[in-house]
Formats: C-alpha cells, sequence, structure tokens
C-alpha cells in the first residue's frame, strides 16, 4: 500500500487492518492541528476504498488518480463558508440528497467535512441523523483541529484518530528528500513547521509565512 500522508504509520496500518478484515466504520473523526494532515489521509483512504488494485491505494489507478484531483463523483468535500466561517444545514442537506444515491462510478460514496467543529447547531443536527442511521457504502469523515468544539454526540458515533505531530528530523528529511530542500532550509521550515509538514511545504511556496516566525526568534 501507498499512503501519502507521512508520520501517521499508527493510524495507516490501523486502516489497512479494518480494510483487511471488513470493519471499516461508517463514520470517522481526524483530530490533529492545522496542517498535519488530516485532509491527505482522507483522501488516501476515499482512494483506499474505491481502488482497484490488489493492494490499495495505489495511487495510479483511474479511481486513484480521480479522487485526487477532486474529479471524483463519489468524493466529496464539505467546508466552511467563506463568508460565515460555518458549516450551515442547507450544505448538510445537499450533502444528505447526494448520500441517498447509489455510487455512481465507485464502491463507497465518501463525504469529506473540513472543520467539523464549524458546523452550526442546525447543520450538526442534520449530520447527526446520518450518523445515527448509517447508510450502507456511504462513510463519512469528520476533519478538526478543535474536537471539543465538535458535539459530543457527534464524536461518539465517529471512530477518533489522532494525527501527530511528525518529528523534526523527519520533517527536515521529507522537505530534503521530496521537496529538494538544502540543509539549511529544510532545517528551518522544520523548525517553523511545529511538526506538520503542511505548514513547512506552504512556506516553502510563500516564504512571506516565515517572516514573522523568524523575527520572533
Amino acid at each position: 500500500m501507498s499512503w501519502m500522508v507521512k508520520g501517521q504509520d499508527h493510524l495507516t496500518v490501523v486502516l489497512e487492518q479494518s480494510l483487511h478484515n471488513g470493519k471499516i466504520a461508517h463514520a470517522y473523526l481526524f483530530v490533529g492541528p492545522p496542517q498535519v494532515g488530516k485532509e491527505t489521509l482522507a483522501i488516501n483512504l476515499a482512494q483506499t476504498l474505491n481502488c482497484t488494485d490488489m493492494t490499495p491505494p495505489c495511487g495510479y489507478c483511474a479511481p486513484c488518480k480521480r479522487i485526487f484531483d477532486r474529479k471524483h463523483a463519489d468524493v466529496s468535500t464539505v467546508k466552511r463558508s467563506s463568508e460565515t466561517d460555518v458549516i450551515h444545514r442547507d450544505q448538510i442537506l445537499d450533502m444528505q440528497h447526494s448520500a441517498n444515491l447509489p455510487p455512481y462510478e465507485g464502491k463507497y460514496r465518501i463525504y469529506i467535512i473540513d472543520g467539523a467543529e464549524s458546523l452550526s447547531t442546525e447543520a450538526a443536527s442534520a449530520l447527526l441523523k446520518n450518523l445515527e442511521e448509517p447508510i450502507p457504502g456511504v462513510i463519512f469523515l469528520l476533519l478538526t483541529a478543535n474536537e471539543e468544539l465538535v458535539l459530543p454526540t457527534i464524536r461518539s458515533r465517529c471512530r477518533r484518530m489522532e494525527l501527530r505531530p511528525m518529528k523534526v528530523d523527519a520533517v527536515t528529511k521529507e522537505l530534503q528528500d521530496v521537496y529538494g530542500q538544502d540543509m539549511r532550509q529544510a532545517q528551518e521550515l522544520a523548525g517553523y513547521s511545529q511538526g506538520c509538514l503542511g505548514r513547512a511545504v506552504d512556506a516553502i511556496y510563500e516564504p512571506s509565512k516565515i517572516e514573522s516566525w523568524r523575527h520572533s526568534l
């Protein structure tokens, strides 16, 4: 199997075992700081469930590529509104409508809810119905950087998986091996990342993000 998410072997091993045993949960709560890899893990799991290769997620078959490119008809992401910073009830109702339809091109319908702590009270109540009455072939992946703000009734109906920040040395190596950073650059970015690889990668492409951090040292 080929997982894109880095530093989360304690979770990918569990997910592989669950897949092998046919015990994938109908809902997961991915918990961890911003840019630690929650969305990457969610995409990886969606690939795993819809992959056509013998060792999913292969990353190369048509479903894996379409999911990675965010073009797969059965994998959707619900994000908070840019205007209100909230996930609204209408967004959940739209999701529920499609959830009741059979998968269009894959084996499972996957719904990634990015920022589960931002669900409005009405949206959370609507989602709770799906979590209490699972639909076969439908899986919900809730991502949160602050699980205490997610309703306890929602948390209790999801399988919790905590993503841990990587060690600085591991981030440094990844930045050198994959992103072509020299030792000095990689070490500085790794320190800035606080163990969250996505934070370091963002700073490669937007160097201004690291300036204020430099001045605070």
